[in-house]
């Protein structure tokens, strides 16, 4: 992950669906503000203004930073609000004419590559941003065949693929041998001062052990394994192990709440476990808690666990992506698991018995500060 100064001005634009809930926007939002700081004209350019944190974020934005929307509509899906602005974003992009276009996660960065194709003239530098496995678990020999061969054609349009980890880098060579030297891992601004300087946020339940687990409530969170692992861990400790009264939240909103909730009523935990939606302070929750837990089915270098480990909290996750071994390697109550119920709970009575050294995750996660993304990111798009 090389890091140099930029030797000069350039027009950069990032493209992203929305402001939501998720890291992703955060990032883009970061990254902006960050490019800017550095001296180069910055765009940002939305599909739509729809997102959960459209205001929130956009105000966020710096002054250099300037807002583009394809469109004010919410779309009954992001692949329908992609194709209504396809339009405009190809009428954009014919006038502005950017040095460089950075589409920010996978799906986006179809949408931008698609937009940029056959554009004529000198048409800008594509950058992918990778923050997804390309090809996951699970998925059909069709479904398998299909994404390798779009992507690498997608691959092959860009100048370079930015992965989140040297780990991931490895991975997607070995998947596109063709297009191996595209791939160049960067540092996402994760480690932001919010993190450093947060005292632990009001509210959340006494003084027992809290761990805590964060995201939307939908299947690649996989918060229904984290649950069971819970109860099953908490029925095989001893009366005087820390998960014995330990409380188990697990902060966002989405489509599986109900199941969630009926999960924790059917394993008798009401008292034990608690979703309390959507989490607007989470360098104070992460102030307050004992340990994070990820219990994701994929991702690619998840922001929530570096946010975790900035904050000297210790991580337990599921082995589900691929710099997840590297990266909590060798520190102590951080704990890397299978994908399995067993597994977890397992995992969780391994950590609670260990002592977390806050210094020492938090020097773990140091190269994801903002200063440190920024450069990574200028190195790779402006040379």
């Amino acid at each position: 992950m090389g890091m140099t100064d930029s030797p000069r001005t350039a027009h950069i634009a990032l493209t992203s669906y929305d402001l939501e809930t998720g890291g992703i926007s955060r990032v883009a939002v970061y990254l902006a503000n960050g490019f800017a700081a550095a001296g180069h004209a910055v765009t940002l350019v939305l599909c739509n203004a729809k997102g959960d944190l459209h205001e929130t974020l956009a105000a966020e934005l710096a002054d250099g930073v300037d807002l583009v929307l394809m469109q004010d509509q919410r779309a009954r899906s992001r692949a329908w609000g992609q194709v209504r602005s396809f339009r405009a974003m190809r009428r954009w992009l014919r006038a502005a004419r950017p040095d460089a276009v950075l589409g920010t996660s996978n799906n986006i960065s179809w949408f931008t590559g698609l937009a940029l194709a056959g554009l004529g003239g000198k048409r800008p530098a594509l950058f992918i941003k990778t923050t997804n496995p390309i090809l996951r678990r699970g998925d059909g020999p069709l479904l398998t065949a299909l994404r390798r061969a779009g992507y690498a054609r997608l691959f092959g349009a860009a100048k370079a693929v930015l992965t989140l980890s040297e780990a991931e880098s490895r991975v997607l060579a070995a998947q596109f041998p063709q297009q191996a030297d595209r791939f160049q891992a960067v540092f996402n601004p994760y480690v932001t001062p919010a993190f450093l300087a947060a005292q632990p946020m009001m509210g959340v339940p006494d003084d027992r052990p809290l761990l805590l687990g964060l995201g939307r409530l939908s299947p690649q969170k996989n918060f229904a394994r984290l649950i069971r692992a819970f109860a099953l861990a908490r029925a095989q400790v001893r009366p005087d192990h820390p998960l014995a009264h330990a409380h188990l939240m697990i902060a966002g909103e989405g489509p599986l709440r109900g199941e969630l909730e009926a999960l924790v009523a059917q394993l008798g935990l009401e008292q034990a476990v608690s979703l309390p939606g959507f989490a607007a302070d989470v360098p104070g929750l992460f102030a307050r808690t004992s340990r994070f837990v990820l219990s994701s089915e994929y991702e690619g270098l998840p922001a929530v666990v570096i946010e975790a480990l900035g904050s000297g909290r210790a991580v337990v996750a599921t082995d589900c992506f691929a710099a997840a071994r590297e990266l909590l390697g060798g520190l102590p109550a951080c704990k890397v698991c299978d994908l399995s119920v067993e597994a977890l709970a397992s995992a969780l009575m391994a950590s609670m018995a260990e002592t977390p050294i806050p210094e020492h995750l938090r020097a773990r996660a140091g190269n994801y500060s903002l200063p440190n993304a920024v450069a990574s990111h200028l190195s790779l798009i402006v040379g």
